[in-house]
């Protein structure tokens, strides 16, 4: 007889490795921004996190009456990023940048990367369609 402690056990188990794969999915999903439509912003670069699982820029954006909007624009990972041919000081605190997004659904100041450019160059190469 095999002890009860055990089948619970092997059961968590295989309900966690079940529910990994959505999981996981999930968390790469690009359902919070409004994928159908971009969005460019221009502005200073005042953040870079190149971290994974996702590298994070802030880019201070100026509107039409000179108010300052940050915004948090949410990039793919690192290795990602490296087989479109950016390099982690492609964008600097500082930097004059323009960026190509996908707002999120939601309104706000949150976006998903496009393409991003310093002085009129891409940066890298412009993700497959």
């Amino acid at each position: 007889m095999i002890p009860r402690t055990r089948v619970c056990a092997a059961g968590l188990a295989a309900a966690l490795l079940a529910s990994a794969p959505a999981t996981a999915f999930a968390h790469h999903s690009l359902a919070m921004y409004d994928i159908q439509h971009t969005l460019d912003l221009s502005g200073t670069v005042k953040q870079v996190r190149w971290t994974n699982p996702h590298i994070q820029f802030v880019l201070v954006v100026k509107t039409a009456d000179g108010a300052a909007t940050e915004w948090s624009i949410e990039a793919p990972s690192p290795l990602t990023l490296a087989r479109r041919d950016w390099k982690r000081g492609a964008l600097k605190v500082g930097d004059k940048a323009d960026f190509e997004v996908h707002q999120a659904r939601d309104g706000s100041s949150t976006a998903s990367l496009v393409s991003a450019s310093v002085h009129g160059h891409l940066i890298g190469k412009p993700p497959e369609a």
